[in-house]
């Protein structure tokens, strides 16, 4: 095995985008000994990270080759697979094309294709080097050293191992990991230390936790999860998670009997710390932002909302009203004439300011025409915290009236329905025909009646016709 620097000195991290924020984050830097981006905050393996040099598992871990491997390795090969940045060797070309297939093709090693940033990921992800080479490890205790050398020697000595593949499978079986069927002759993945028939399709050998592919058939075997299932595959990061926990900051395992749990991870005690400031948070309050803990100081200086009131932060302590991303603290949220709190009461907004019910509507509330009250409108539901409230608006135009309730209007005067009516009989007019006549409102008939032309002698009404001619109906 080459030196431990070798496993990490031809990862290029520094620089590389970060695959969720795109251009917002000029390029993944370092945050100290924490794995984070420190432009950004995104994990390092966000970031379009890659191996420069030699892609081959066995030059950077300590893992020996199956004898059914080796047999093949000294073969010469009948097909030799330029185009893959890893294939299984001593095969003809159809054979491992149809090894690949059963591949989703964003995950197959196929050289500037789509699987080869995959790869590279993977690569980088599955096999730790501070799992493996103490030279790579910054946070172990000296009384720790021991412990982590058996656990390298016990886990190189039985359970660290390289699949290998068999071209043609001799009989039909069942795959190890889907329980599928796996027909005589197919290309089939072998894990040794599950049995010599341990079979498995090709893009099920896959570690147990992560479900990814297992970076040329490496793999660490762990113990049955049940009774009813067999040992388990896993990529050596995931398998060393089943016997020591790791620390969510720097990487490394934790030896230490004391660690830190939170966020549904464990921390060595003096790294689960505010991704801001980096000051402890252990036994602390914080807020959770993108998935990183935030002290409540940093969160109030950098993210916390500003109150619309007072211009100042509003902490986690406060509670948080919200309006049209606009916020407010509970003794902020005012009427902006009568100074009277409209926490959990009804409000109207204009200029992107609030106004109490009665201030909004003396000032601008809109009024019907036959009875003089002011248009109401129906309640809006807020949802703050989660918890929802009522909020009524009264500004209509935005929301509309009450539901069953319709508004009319006519060269620039407006009614409730219920008033709409005519000046004479005061029956509802609604939608119906109406006749305007001075700044009054009649229904038809009434109009006739009161402004219909009559006969002097019978009083009946006059008709006009194209003529002009002016006859008396009778």
């Amino acid at each position: 095995m080459t030196e431990a620097s070798n496993m990490t000195a031809d990862v290029v991290d520094i620089g590389q985008s970060c695959l969720t924020c795109g251009d917002r984050c000029p390029g993944y830097a370092p945050q100290d000994w924490k794995k984070i981006c420190a432009n950004c905050k995104c994990p390092r393996m966000g970031h379009e990270v890659f191996i420069k040099g030699s892609l081959a598992v066995k030059d950077r871990v300590p893992v020996e080759l199956p004898d059914a491997m080796r047999m093949l390795d000294a073969a010469k090969s009948r097909y030799i697979p330029d185009k893959y940045l890893w294939a299984p060797v001593g095969f003809p070309r159809e054979k491992i094309e149809d090894y690949f297939k059963t591949i989703p093709e964003e995950k197959r090693p196929i050289k500037s294709g789509p699987g080869e940033v995959y790869w590279h990921q993977q690569l980088i992800q599955q096999f730790p080097p501070q799992d493996f080479q103490l030279s790579q490890c910054r946070f172990i205790d000296q009384e720790h050293i021991k412990t982590f050398e058996e656990f390298v020697a016990t886990r190189n000595d039985h359970c660290l191992d390289r699949g290998y593949v068999r071209d043609s499978l001799p009989d039909t079986s069942t795959c190890r990991q889907c329980k599928g069927v796996i027909y005589k002759g197919s290309v089939v993945a072998v894990a040794p230390k599950c049995g010599e028939t341990a079979y498995f399709h090709p893009g099920c050998f896959v570690c147990d936790t992560c479900k990814e592919l297992l970076c040329e058939l490496v793999y660490c075997i762990g113990p049955p999860t049940d009774e009813n299932s067999g040992s388990k595959l896993f990529c050596e990061r995931h398998f060393a998670e089943q016997v020591k926990p790791r620390c969510g900051a720097c990487d490394e395992m934790i030896f230490s009997g004391e660690y830190t749990r939170a966020m549904n991870r464990d921390w060595h005690a003096s790294h689960f710390c505010c991704t801001d400031c980096v000051q402890p948070l252990t036994g602390k309050r914080y807020v959770l932002r993108d998935k990183n803990p935030i002290c409540l100081k940093c969160y109030e200086g950098s993210y916390a909302n500003q109150c619309t009131g007072c211009q100042r932060p509003i902490g986690i302590e406060g509670r948080d009203l919200a309006y049209k991303d606009r916020h407010w603290h509970e003794a902020c949220f005012l009427c902006n004439l009568c100074k009277m709190s409209l926490v959990d009461k009804a409000f109207g907004t204009k200029e992107e300011k609030i106004y109490c019910g009665n201030c909004y509507d003396s000032s601008f509330g809109q009024k019907c025409d036959g009875c003089t009250e002011i248009f109401r409108v129906k309640i809006a539901k807020k949802y703050e915290n989660g918890q929802q409230i009522s909020i009524t608006i009264r500004n209509f135009f935005l929301l509309g009236l009450q539901a069953g309730t319709k508004k009319l209007e006519y060269k620039g005067r407006q009614w409730h329905e219920k008033c709409f009516v005519c000046v004479c009989c005061k029956h509802a007019i609604g939608t119906g025909s109406f006749v305007p006549k001075e700044n009054e409102i009649y229904c038809g008939k009434c109009y006739e009646e009161k402004f219909a032309l009559r006969c002097s002698k019978c009083a009946c009404e006059l008709k006009a016709y194209a003529n002009e001619e002016i006859v008396c109906r009778s």
